[in-house]
């Protein structure tokens, strides 16, 4: 017989402040931790935790419409990963079950009694625990149940959701591949009360070093995925500290604030957008001072939960409270520095430059200036930091032999910047008079994680490199529903590399850098003038094949030559070469100008699909109107692959947003948004001008209303829609907006996959959950 919901009573409710034993059992080992921490007498914010049993028996009090529900929770899963939308209806039809239930009103009112003196807005966490032999699988499922927060007066439907959350279709799956029962789940909830929060964040702490995540606010937008923390690393050994700045641009506090110059994205929270500025927000040293004290007196942590959570409550308050524990970071935490050398120290190492942090690491290495980058040679640049204006598309050959990059233009989405991204390579641009302050031969320490250049100390004078640290990757558990993450390439030698990480394949291999890297460094023109033109094709179909193969049956959308550089420009009379047009002769204009290299790109690509390569893309580059693109579609169909291979067009040029259902009805299959053209074309800002790319980015309003319009278009139109610029990565808060226009895939750099991929999971969960909720209607 079924038990009541009336059954669970206010005894079900454990006080982690006047209980001196808890079992995990009951509580869930979060919540066991945290009782260990107060037990220690480190002060945690007021705790009440709702028992696992009441979870239980609210479970087997629901009245189930599908027999194949009717012995829940004592229930097989057999369910097919290959089936999305069986397991989706599954999930989808326990959460009916959920939501029609309705909690015991006397239990409800018993709860609410006791928490009605202590505050109007309350958190609910997780607090998981799994019987033997299941244990060692707590801390993975604990890492994709989320946070939720809640007014009081709506703590029963948020208790609810929250209950729900551990049967998601991800998790639904995980507990069939783990073999883990439900009725063997235990799921206590950690319910406190929260209010205006200065900063909150998470630690961690080994014998060497102690690692902090920091934002100002509550710790949602951390955990959303939506911004990058500040870190802070203090090495036990030297006793001090060193800051990496992170990017926030959102921070969240409970609903009990004014609301004015607020958005409300979560129940229970407004959230505050505001421009990241890495120097005027950090923690005080006060601050510090007392989560290294708080490191000191924690009692020793289950080591499946060795993060520490922790928020300073109040404005101006200096009162550290633990929060929670957890089994991991929100993010991958930063290596701490290998050698003494790397950290510049107080007196040591004088800040000599800043500029623009353009790709994280840090290289101690000797300085090379370069007043003109087309006489470099790998060996001359090899171990050094090359010091120059700016990079350009022939520069790859020697730019994978440096030890780091100073330009003194442009932006995050200058060449320079992406490439160095691409390649590893620490980089700092924008440091305007760099080829007047450094010297050949001198010895720099160069931060690309803070975007400075400081004098090497005295004992770091041998050539000593340091790479960017190493993220890991998202574990697979981290599924993805609907958008599809992808990633950027342009150099076959890291393939093997990219091809490790969760991916849906290939959204952008630039066809430029691509030839330059396997023609070793020279110009397609050149390479074509000294080997002809059948041995072009067969070269770039040979390297081509390899990749996709590779890849297979992963999509690779291969963007043909978009040549910004050495375009011929002729008049009556007259030609000429520019040093730089990036509104010039370029992507399909450049093919109506001469088709040449153009048509055998197409040679190559139809011997790759006549070979069997059926999951290669065309993507057509920085396309002006309809007129260019039927010119290309009809170039296309004479090298007879229209019938092999979808085209698509790079929507970068802002004509295409008045135009998409022309273009759709002219034969394109879809849309790959270039947000870094994109943007410069619709702010009139040249992405290697540093002072502009500053101010006018992609979270400009009439960027992200043209976004807007195109992911919403091409969706009305039945098309799909990727964004393969810097955009989501520089602002991760535009992520949650993409996927709720309806943006079919994200493609970023390689370095940016693990947060992206953090980002989407948590985005799409929540548009699920105000799916379900009645707040957004999904078309």
């Amino acid at each position: 017989m079924r038990s009541s919901a009336q059954d669970y009573s206010v005894e079900s409710l454990y006080w982690l402040e006047k209980h001196d034993r808890v079992h995990s059992s009951r509580v869930g080992h979060p919540a066991l931790g945290l009782a260990g921490i107060c037990q220690a007498h480190v002060p945690i914010l007021p705790s009440v935790v709702v028992s696992a049993e009441s979870f239980q028996q609210f479970c087997r009090s629901i009245v189930w419409s599908s027999p194949f529900l009717n012995d829940f929770p004592h229930l097989s899963l057999r369910l097919q990963a290959e089936q999305p939308f069986q397991v989706q209806g599954v999930a989808e039809e326990i959460a009916q079950g959920f939501e029609a239930t309705p909690i015991s009103p006397k239990w409800l009112q018993n709860v609410l009694a006791e928490l009605q003196n202590l505050s109007d807005c309350w958190r609910l966490s997780p607090s998981l625990a799994l019987p033997k032999p299941w244990t060692q699988f707590t801390p993975l499922l604990m890492e994709v149940l989320p946070v939720q927060y809640c007014q009081l007066a709506d703590l029963g439907n948020t208790i609810k959701r929250a209950w729900n959350s551990i049967f998601t279709a991800q998790t639904l799956l995980l507990m069939q591949e783990w073999t883990i029962p439900i009725d063997q789940i235990r799921l206590g909830l950690l319910l406190q009360p929260v209010g205006l929060v200065k900063a909150s964040g998470f630690l961690t702490s080994t014998e060497t070093h102690l690692q902090i995540q920091a934002t100002q606010g509550l710790s949602q937008s951390m955990m959303t995925g939506e911004i990058l923390p500040d870190t802070y690393t203090f090495n036990r050994q030297t006793k001090s500290w060193h800051r990496h700045p992170g990017h926030i641009t959102s921070v969240y506090q409970a609903h009990t604030l004014p609301s004015e110059c607020t958005v409300s994205r979560e129940q229970g929270l407004v959230q505050t957008m505001r421009d990241p500025a890495p120097e005027q927000w950090g923690l005080e040293q006060v601050h510090l001072d007392q989560l290294l004290a708080l490191a000191h007196d924690l009692p020793p942590l289950n080591p499946s939960f060795p993060v520490v959570e922790w928020l300073f409550p109040g404005e101006d308050t200096k009162e550290l409270k633990a929060v929670s524990v957890w089994p991991a970071m929100p993010l991958p935490t930063l290596q701490p520095p290998q050698h003494r050398s790397t950290k510049p120290e107080e007196g040591e190492a004088p800040l000599m430059a800043v500029g623009l942090a353009a790709s994280v690491g840090q290289a101690t290495a000797p300085i090379l200036v370069c007043q003109d980058s087309s006489q470099l040679q790998p060996y001359k640049v090899a171990d050094q930091i090359v010091v120059l204006e700016r990079v350009v598309p022939s520069d790859l050959v020697w730019l994978q032999q440096v030890a780091g990059l100073i330009c003194t233009t442009g932006g995050y989405t200058s060449h320079g910047a992406i490439m160095a991204r691409e390649l590893g390579l620490p980089a700092v641009v924008g440091v305007t008079a760099a080829l007047d302050t450094f010297q050949s031969g001198q010895t720099v320490l160069l931060d690309g994680n803070q975007g400075k250049v400081f004098a090497a100390p005295p004992s770091s004078q041998a050539q000593i490199s340091i790479r960017p640290p190493t993220h890991k990757s998202p574990k697979p558990t981290l599924e993805l529903q609907a958008t599809q993450l992808w990633v950027n390439l342009s150099q076959s030698k890291l393939l093997e590399r990219a091809l490790q990480l969760p991916v849906s394949g290939v959204g952008l291999l630039r066809s430029e850098w691509f030839l330059l890297d396997i023609c070793q460094g020279q110009l397609p023109d050149d390479w074509l003038q000294q080997q002809g033109a059948q041995a072009f094709v067969e070269h770039l179909s040979h390297h081509l094949q390899r990749f996709v193969k590779a890849w297979r049956p992963r999509p690779v959308f291969y963007r043909s030559l978009d040549c910004k550089q050495g375009a011929v420009v002729q008049s009556v009379g007259n030609s000429q070469k520019p040093a730089h047009s990036m509104l010039g002769l370029r992507g399909a204009s450049q093919y109506m100008y001469d088709s040449t290299l153009f048509d055998l790109e197409l040679q190559a690509l139809a011997h790759l699909c006549h070979q069997g390569s059926e999951n290669i893309r065309l993507l057509l580059p920085f396309i002006r109107s309809v007129d260019e693109f039927v010119f290309c579609r009809n170039r296309i169909q004479a090298a007879n692959l229209l019938d092999h291979l979808q085209v698509w067009i790079m929507a970068e040029v802002p004509s295409v947003l008045f135009q998409l259902p022309e273009y759709v009805a002219a034969g394109v299959q879809g849309i790959a948004i270039g947000t870094n053209d994109l943007t410069q074309l619709l702010l009139g800002v040249d992405r290697d001008y540093t002072y502009l790319t500053e101010r006018y980015t992609a979270n400009h309003p009439a960027v992200i209303a043209a976004l807007s319009q195109l992911v919403k278009t091409a969706k009305t139109l039945g098309i799909p829609c990727s964004i393969c610029g810097q955009a989501p990565v520089q602002h991760p808060q535009l992520i949650q907006q993409l996927i709720e226009w309806g943006v079919t895939a994200i493609s970023v750099d390689m370095s940016a996959v693990p947060e992206a991929r953090i980002a989407i999971a948590t985005a799409e969960e929540r548009l699920r959950a105000k799916t379900m909720s009645g707040d957004v209607q999904l078309s």
